[in-house]
């Protein structure tokens, strides 16, 4: 989860790409990435669950971003599986391993998430209030 929203900082859209699910990817584009991403300037990322067993993982996270200039948030619930490691995503992967933990699909929890106020912690973790910081 972690390595794809700091590829989302880093504009690396083929990064996003090749951890889709070779299943899923089907329904995604490296460009349909680009065109979402180039309208966001990433802030922060807040964890809030992660359940893992063998194959699958669920992690429940708010990115927090500016869009036009106001605070937005994508907040998702998405689950990743782990399995053989592809052809497409063995080339960014060093060492090469057997098995990789690919994103697969998301869910939109229904819960209203409060923006924070001028005065709260910055979304970044700068440990600055968010007005001095990315507010």
């Amino acid at each position: 989860m972690r390595s794809r929203y700091c590829a989302f900082v880093m504009s690396n859209a083929e990064y996003i790409f090749l951890s889709h699910s070779p299943q899923t990817r089907e329904q995604v584009s490296v460009a349909a990435i680009n065109d979402w991403n180039n309208q966001c300037d990433w802030r922060g990322l807040q964890v809030i669950t992660s359940k893992q067993d063998h194959k699958l993982n669920r992690v429940e996270f708010i990115a927090w971003y500016k869009q036009d200039g106001k605070l937005q948030y994508h907040h998702e619930l998405s689950l990743f599986m782990q399995e053989p490691l592809d052809s497409g995503f063995s080339q960014l992967i060093q060492p090469p391993v057997e098995h990789v933990w690919y994103y697969h699909s998301a869910s939109y929890p229904n819960r209203n998430i409060t923006v924070p106020k001028r005065n709260d912690p910055c979304i970044c973790h700068s440990g600055k209030k968010l007005k001095k910081c990315c507010g």
